[in-house]
């Protein structure tokens, strides 16, 4: 009776490893399941003054560190952006026109999963990082507005306007950016990230 006992303990004993561990391999799986990028869909870009309309489509790298644990690691994120607005006459140009411009902005940070949960990641991003770029070929006007307008004129006008929207941008982008300082519910299916960030669900397209 005693030596069955004792081989039922140690049965006991056993299950109760085989199942820590295979918990742990299992909170291992869920913390990985995040790693790769996340392309996201264009959405509204709130706060920029001055501008008929701004759109941002986000992007994000995640890069597990060296733990092997999934836990935490580096993160990339990435906006482009695509706005518009119209200006009014000048001494230089006698008819209203509208302008369009495409930007890149980039930020880096670290992230982990919040304390006892497998689904809130918390990141922390490097301001001195951050970076907005806008190509002088990403800056077009509206087609009647600038005809015949000669080439050292136009020049001028796009440094003015890159500088310009830069200042106007880069506040909105990182007020964007610094809103994904908490992923919540994230949740991985069939390709799809599902989560919350601030209060609003969003969705984005998974790649390892």
């Amino acid at each position: 009776m005693k030596s069955t006992l004792r081989k039922l303990a140690k049965l006991l004993a056993f299950c109760g490893v085989l199942s820590i561990g295979t918990a742990m391999l299992s909170s291992c799986s869920d913390y990985e399941d995040i790693a790769g990028t996340w392309s996201g869909n264009s959405e509204v870009l709130p706060n920029v003054p001055d501008v008929a309309d701004a759109s941002s489509t986000i992007t994000m790298v995640f890069t597990p560190d060296s733990t092997g644990s999934g836990r935490s690691g580096e993160v990339l994120m990435t906006a482009l952006v695509n706005a518009n607005q119209g200006v009014a006459q000048t001494n230089d140009i006698v008819s209203p026109y509208e302008v369009s411009v495409a930007a890149t902005a980039t930020i880096k940070g670290s992230y982990t999963f919040e304390e006892d949960e497998d689904d809130d990641v918390l990141i922390v991003f490097d301001p001195t990082s951050f970076k907005i770029d806008i190509d002088p070929d990403g800056v077009s006007y509206s087609q009647n507005l600038l005809d015949g307008a000669q080439q050292p004129m136009m020049d001028s006008l796009t440094t003015v306007t890159i500088n310009s929207w830069r200042n106007i941008l880069g506040p909105a982008v990182k007020n964007q950016f610094n809103s994904y300082q908490k992923i919540s519910d994230i949740k991985v299916n069939n390709g799809i990230v599902s989560c919350e960030v601030g209060k609003k669900d969003l969705n984005f397209r998974f790649t390892k």
